[in-house]
């Protein structure tokens, strides 16, 4: 089966080694996912996986600019493929009796380059179930094909638009970090893009997102600012070790001592001679140390 669709969907290149070989940017204009494969992890009687891949192919359409030829002669390190598992679980919650949906959305590029990782999105969904034994098999089937259908839905739209940040611009990103009511794996794909990218302009929004009552986007945050590597979110970070949890703090030194500079060194000092643990003192002065063998002249 062959068509040729749309849609807006790009591989995150995350970390890399120390020898850099010349790679075709992600998701380049003549780019194209050439294979979708469905999987159904679901007990119980196998259902029709060409009607879900259509299916697939139909939300994927409308999702941006990115060509689709699935069944294309493969180009390594040029096309990608996209791995789609579903699931569906009957089972009973309290009184209730509930039929679930799972779909997991993996898309990566093929012959990837050592360090690039896939972009990864799932989504789940609930109704209630009849339950019932005698049910018509060809009724039940219905019901979980369009429970199905909606959960898949869900889990491509949000695959796209975290992949749409990697064709985004600078103030694009930066709205998509500082987005309070966007799900918290686009601001996460947004926070990764921006350390990527070294993106001085998602400073300022990276350092308050530190501050975040979602403990995994303060982690990336922090990250994030030290893939930036502008120390000018030193400052912010030391304030945020004063109002936060005590346990995000040795991610915080960490970053302090990755980032260095003069503010950052008054910081670690301060810690390693006067915080109540023994751990956190310690953390502060290997922070200290890798700071010193950095400013060491190279023999």
């Amino acid at each position: 089966m062959r068509w040729a669709l749309a849609c807006v969907l790009v591989v995150a290149c995350r970390g890399g080694g120390s020898a850099r070989v010349e790679e075709p940017a992600p998701f380049a204009k003549d780019a194209r996912i050439v294979s979708l494969r469905m999987h159904d992890r679901s007990d119980g009687v196998p259902r029709d996986l060409s009607a879900l891949s259509q299916h697939a192919a139909s939300t994927l359409v409308t999702s941006g600019p990115l060509a689709v030829a699935v069944g294309a002669e493969r180009r390594a390190r040029v096309d990608y493929q996209l791995d789609v598992e579903v699931r569906i679980e009957h089972g009973v919650a309290g009184k209730r009796a509930l039929m679930r949906a799972v779909a997991g959305a993996t898309l990566e590029r093929i012959a990837a380059p050592l360090g690039e990782a896939p972009i990864v999105a799932e989504a789940m969904g609930e109704r209630d179930d009849a339950a019932n034994a005698g049910e018509d098999p060809v009724a039940r089937a219905a019901r979980e094909r369009d429970l199905l259908e909606h959960v898949l839905d869900d889990a491509l739209k949000l695959l796209a638009a975290e992949a749409h940040l990697h064709t985004s611009d600078a103030p694009a990103l930066v709205a998509a970090l500082t987005d309070a009511a966007a799900p918290v794996e686009v601001r996460a794909e947004a926070v990764r893009v921006a350390g990527e990218r070294k993106e001085r302009l998602a400073v300022a929004p990276l350092c308050k997102l530190v501050e975040s009552d979602d403990a995994r986007l303060g982690d990336l945050a922090i990250g994030g600012l030290v893939a930036i590597g502008d120390r000018a979110a030193v400052r912010p970070l030391t304030h945020a070790a004063r109002m936060r949890d005590v346990n995000q703090l040795p991610k915080i030194i960490d970053a302090a001592g990755a980032l260095g500079g003069d503010e950052a060194r008054s910081f670690l000092t301060f810690i390693a001679a006067s915080h109540a643990s023994p751990n956190v003192r310690e953390l502060a002065e290997e922070a200290l140390g890798r700071m010193d063998r950095r400013a060491e002249p190279a023999p």
